[in-house]
């Protein structure tokens, strides 16, 4: 059986990445639902609309390198296989 190594900078990674989206679905369901509920109307404060922005960013940011990240290992999977099984053994 072969061990994996975990790489914990992506664990905490995700772990950011999570939150960020929480934040986000939670102020976007403040904005739309939030209202009807309690029937009083939200809005954006300057630091709720600032770190909207910021979690939208690192949420982008790290799904991008998550995304190279899968792309450059599927990639060197696919060429290392095909060169094996692709090369000629002369006698």
């Amino acid at each position: 059986m072969k061990k994996r190594k975990i790489k914990w900078l992506n664990v905490v990674k995700a772990v950011i990445f999570l939150f960020c989206i929480t934040m986000i679905l939670h102020d976007v369901f403040m904005l739309i639902v939030g209202g009807w509920i309690t029937g009083e109307l939200y809005g954006w404060t300057w630091l709720g609309f600032i770190t909207f922005i910021l979690f939208c960013s690192i949420a982008g940011m790290i799904y991008d390198d998550f995304e190279e990240q899968i792309k450059s290992a599927t990639n060197i999977e696919t060429v290392t296989r095909t060169n094996t099984f692709s090369q000629k053994v002369y006698k």
